[in-house]
Order: structure tokens, then sequence, then C-alpha cells
């Protein structure tokens, strides 16, 4: 036997617990009443978060330019595009819902994977629940079982997966998007099975793209393959029984040390969703700490911006990595961009979409600031903690470490804040009667008879 036979045979001699089973077991047998209370409550703010990112990101222009490349090959106009008044065919809608959700980079995080479930798994859905009547509990459920099989595979494959360069919220949430589906579709674990099998196949996204619309795109993909992945499940298509961890598997393809058991352990006891939070800012989660050490230095020392001598960021080695942009020359890479982030929140005291803008980008105080930001990475701090320095021209410094920025499973946003902050987003596109009208229906969606007829508040008016 050769070496190469040999390793072969090594590697499908070990036992690989079944995941890509033992996952659809858990969505098919899942019942609503059984979900611990928390995880039940977590749910309508979850998506009462992503449905305010939705409305806030329907204006931006990329959205227009998909919704006018996609219309002229959809030949029905059944569904809602949430913050805009045209209609579009289901698998299209998906795509653009999921990727509105995202645009703004206000959706939610997953923290130990870096994982934003909610915006793939929520366009699919949406866009399914239109096709039938559909109760809240039910919708919600099927929400809640998504996002906990995208994060999921994602702990199979963090960290090493995401250092390859795979996008790992499109990656992991069209399966997450797929199992959605099938349990909304109620689909057996047979069926559901194959519905991830077939989204497994789906499993793409880039993270060079992140600076350019693709990056949204690449979500919104995640949520249409998912959707047509469960409907083709649902019509007979199969899939291979081990998807996900065979030895040709997303898991062992797509990473070089996937750790399978890390998506089983706990399964049905211990709640990812639980670890996935609202953002409290519209740019990169590791951020977050520097935002926060920002705003509270300016809240204590109220320094004036031409005084400040330089800054100083300590954080994660990923924080450098992933939000290292020094000098971003567009919306996408504001938000990927330390100085930036920095600069506006010493000079605004704010990090709101606006801030993030191309007026914010010509902004010449905060431009002038984010040139005095150096970075440098720390291997002692993790993804929610940071610290930051600052000098003055008259000597003196000043420093703030956060240990949890907001944002996180330790401090995460409170309901009322959601509210505050969707209501917000929300007035980008729908007057102040509107979106209280919105607010009040969806944040009561469990008690929803049908979740269908909730859509037309995603609305404008004027359609």
């Amino acid at each position: 036997m050769s070496a190469c036979d040999l390793e072969v045979a090594t590697v499908e001699s070990m036992a690989v617990p079944p995941v890509t089973g033992e996952l659809a077991e858990f969505v098919a047998r899942s019942r609503w009443d059984d979900l611990p209370s928390e995880v039940r409550a977590d749910a309508a703010g979850a998506v009462l978060n992503l449905l305010g990112a939705m409305l806030g990101g329907a204006s931006d222009g990329s959205i227009r330019l998909m919704l006018d490349a996609l219309k002229q090959f959809s030949d029905s106009g059944t569904t809602t595009v949430v913050g805009r008044c045209e209609r579009i065919d289901a698998a299209s809608a998906a795509l653009i819902n999921a990727a509105t959700a995202n645009v703004l980079d206000f959706d939610d995080t997953h923290s130990p994977t870096l994982i934003h479930p909610g915006a793939p798994v929520l366009g699919a859905l949406l866009a399914l629940a239109e096709t039938g009547r559909t109760e809240g509990k039910a919708f919600l459920h099927a929400f809640v079982l998504g996002a906990e099989v995208a994060c999921r595979v994602g702990l199979a494959m963090h960290p090493r997966h995401y250092e390859r360069g795979w996008h790992i919220t499109a990656t992991c949430g069209v399966i997450g998007a797929a199992a959605a589906c099938a349990k909304l579709l109620g689909l057996d674990a047979l069926r559901t099975r194959h519905a991830i099998g077939i989204a497994a196949s789906h499993s793409s996204g880039l993270i060079e793209n992140l600076s350019s619309m693709a990056k949204s795109i690449g979500v919104g993909e995640a949520a249409r393959n998912g959707l047509t992945s469960a409907l083709l499940a649902q019509a007979g298509v199969d899939a291979a029984p081990a998807a996900l961890e065979g030895r040709f598997g997303l898991l062992r393809v797509a990473c070089d040390e996937s750790r399978p058991a890390d998506a089983l352990d706990g399964l049905g006891h211990r709640w990812e969703a639980l670890s996935k939070c609202a953002k409290p800012y519209p740019c990169c989660a590791l951020i977050f700490p520097a935002l926060d050490a920002c705003m509270q230095l300016r809240k204590e020392q109220g320094f004036v911006p031409d005084e400040v001598e330089s800054i100083h960021v300590t954080g994660s080695p990923l924080m450098l990595v992933r939000a290292g942009i020094v000098s971003p020359s567009s919306e996408r890479e504001a938000r990927l961009s330390i100085p930036h982030s920095v600069a506006v929140a010493l000079v605004r005291g704010t990090a709101r979409v606006e801030d993030y803008l191309e007026a914010a980008l010509a902004d010449a105080t905060v431009r002038s600031l984010a040139h005095r930001v150096t970075t440098s990475s720390d291997d002692s701090f993790g993804s929610e903690s940071a610290m930051v320095d600052v000098k003055m021209r008259d000597g003196r410094s000043f420093n703030a470490r956060i240990a949890q920025g907001r944002g996180t499973p330790a401090r995460p946003m409170t309901m009322g804040e959601i509210c505050d902050k969707v209501g917000e987003l929300a007035r980008l596109t729908l007057d102040a009667a509107a979106t209280e009208r919105f607010i009040r229906a969806w944040s009561a969606l469990e008690r929803c008879d049908d979740v269908g007829s909730l859509m037309p508040l995603l609305v404008p008016q004027s359609a």
C-alpha cells in the first residue's frame, strides 16, 4: 500500500460524527415550546433588529443595482422587497432582502465565529412566508434553528476556514438558510438532510470581496440558495448523507483543521443563539471595543480634536486583519477601518450610519484625526476587547481599556436599545407613524397568525 493509500485509509477509518444527519434530526424534531424561554424571547428581538437593518439599507445604491439586474429576469412580482416599492420573484427577493440586511454592517454577530447568521436566514424565510399562511411562532422557530445550524457549522471550521479567506457568513449562512426553510416547509429529517446537503454545494463567499458590493451579494446568494435547496429537497432531490463531514464534504474541503464534533457539542442544550447579538454600531464588530473606549474618553475628558497629537489602538490580531484599512475611499471601506471609526467617534461622539457615509469620509476634521491613528495587535486581547491611548499636544495622555465591547454576549443591547436603533433605521425609509406601526406589529410576531400580513408594513406608503 502506498503512503497516499495509507493516508486515505487512515482518514476513512477515523470516527467522524454524522454532523449532517444529526443537525437534520435536530431541526426536524425540534418544537417551539421546548425551546428555552430566553431563546424564544431573543428571537423576536433578533428579527426586529434585522428588519431595521433592512429598512435602513434599502436605499443603498447597491440594492438598486441588484434590483435593476434581477427584475429583468423576473416574470412574477409576488414577493416583497423590504423598504422598496418594487416586488419581485421569491428567490430574488430572498437575495435582495438578505443583502439589504447586511449592506450597512448593522446585522447581528455571533461572537465565537463572527458569523452574521440573521441576514441569510431571515432573507430566505421572509420570501418563503409569503408563499402561504405562516404563523409567527413557526416563523420564529425556523429562524432560531437556521441561525443555530449556521453558527454550529461555523464552530466546526473557525478560525482556519476564515483564515483561508472564506467569508463565513455566506458559507455557513446558506446551510442555516436551508435548515430554516426546511423547518418552515415541515420537511422530515431525511429531506432536511438533503436540503443541508444541497446547500453545502452552494457554500461560497470570499473575504477578498468584503470591501465591495460583492460582499452583500454573497450574503444574498446564501439566502437564495438556502431557499432553493430546501425547495429542491421538498421536491425529492437528494444529496450525499455526509455532505458536511464526509471525506470530500464541506468541513474537510473548506477547512484545514475542522472539528466536526464541535458542531454537535451541546446541541439542543447550549444555544448559540445566546452568543449572537445585535450590533450597536454599523461597522465591523471587531472595532466595537475601540469605539466604546473612544466614547468613554470623549465623555470623561472632553478634549478638542486639534489638541490631539496621536492615538494608538491595541487589539486582537484579527481586529487588525479584518478592520485594518488605513485610508478608506468608500463607505464600505470605512466600515472596515479602525482609523476612521476611532476618529469619527472622538470628533462626533457617535458611530451611526451617517458617520460612515461619503460626507463623513470627506470631513476634514475626521480625516485629519484619522491620520494620527496607529494600531498594533496583542495576543492577550480577545475579539471583544481593545485599548485606546491618546496623547495630547500639551503632554497629557489618557487611555481606556474595554474588556467586553457593547454588542457582545457579556454586554448585549437591551430590547429598548434595539427598538431605538430599529426606529432610527426605519425612519430612513418609513415615516414616523409607519415606523411605530411596524415596530409594534413585528414586536408581537409570536402572536401573529400570518406573517405575510405584516409584510406591507415594511414597504413605504408610496407603494
